[in-house]
């Protein structure tokens, strides 16, 4: 008896739903799977079967920012014996935040936004202005808004730099404007 598992690895913060299917060597393996991080029982399922196989979707719940072993526990049948599996490596990796901002027409309010799926980013953002570290802020609510002195006119390019977090991967984005 074996299992396969579908995903191996998935972004923090996204649905994370494994198949697992387990084929029995001379009947089909029915009843529940139990899937474990380390001794954590974190999701479970029941197989459906189809010949000498049994199929399950189940999905995970948020787990941390890293590798987990997961092992697939089958705990057996009058025709199937129980079954551990080894222990499969999963890996969870940072979301990937995707940062914008919006610059008033004098340049002194700066709007800048960082999303990501599934979680909404906390940290901090440092505000660049034609190269010059200019204001630091921290995220509420994956926003955060600069208010600035009056601003010299002509061109410009702003730049927004999120450090990203335990969960969130850093991004930044730039906007040249014209100040009047």
């Amino acid at each position: 008896m074996g299992v396969k598992f579908s995903a191996k690895k998935v972004e923090y913060g996204s649905p994370a739903i494994v198949k697992v299917t387990i084929t029995g060597k001379t009947a089909a393996p029915k009843g529940k799977i139990v899937i474990r991080d380390g001794k954590r029982v974190i999701a479970s399922g029941t197989l459906k079967v189809s010949g000498k196989t049994g199929v399950v979707k189940v999905r995970l719940p948020k787990l941390k920012v890293g590798t987990h072993k997961l092992t697939f526990s089958y705990a057996g049948s009058a025709t199937t014996k129980p079954y551990t599996s080894l222990a499969k490596t999963y890996k969870v990796t940072k979301a990937k935040a995707k940062a914008g901002l919006k610059v008033s027409s004098t340049g002194r309010t700066i709007k800048v936004t960082v999303k990501a799926t599934g979680v909404t980013p906390t940290g901090k953002v440092t505000l660049i202005i034609n190269g010059r570290v200019t204001k630091a802020g921290s995220l509420m609510h994956g926003k955060v808004t600069f208010e600035l002195p009056k601003q010299r006119r002509g061109k410009a390019t702003y730049t927004v730099s999120y450090t990203g977090s335990s969960k969130v991967g850093a991004a930044s984005a730039s906007k040249k404007v014209r100040i009047r």
